[in-house]
């Protein structure tokens, strides 16, 4: 016999790691596209919880199936936690090359229109 919130445990453990796998593969994009479901997970999760009464919250059968979430929650948060230093050091390079060197002086045709600005170039995959 199963327990009444053991269906919003399980499709909250799926969306968690499909965005890790996302994640863990460098798919920001893909990663993102799954935020709506995660967060539709999330909520079906807290209110099948908060309909629990006080004894079935401890019910032994969930002991299982609230380990696995807990170690999806802990794999989600690291790849999210890696994601989000890569997206800090790509800010950091583009900081970094929209800064003019010392001495305002650019090679050849790169001379920024506006005084203080310096050139900057972008390459996305789409």
């Amino acid at each position: 016999m199963t327990h009444p919130i053991e269906a919003e445990i399980a499709a909250l453990e799926a969306a968690l790691a499909a965005e890790t796998r996302a994640l863990a593969a460098g798919d920001l994009r893909g990663a993102a596209a799954l935020g709506t479901a995660k967060q539709l997970a999330i909520e079906a999760f807290v209110a099948a919880r908060d309909r629990l009464a006080g004894d079935e919250a401890g019910d032994r059968r969930l002991a299982l199936p609230l380990d696995r979430l807990r170690s999806a929650i802990a794999a989600n948060r690291g790849a999210l936690e890696r994601a989000m230093a890569l997206q800090g050091r790509v800010v950091e390079a583009i900081a970094r090359a929209a800064i003019c060197p010392p001495g305002g002086e650019m090679p050849g045709y790169a001379r920024p229109a506006m005084r203080g600005a310096g050139p900057v170039a972008f390459s996305l995959r789409a």
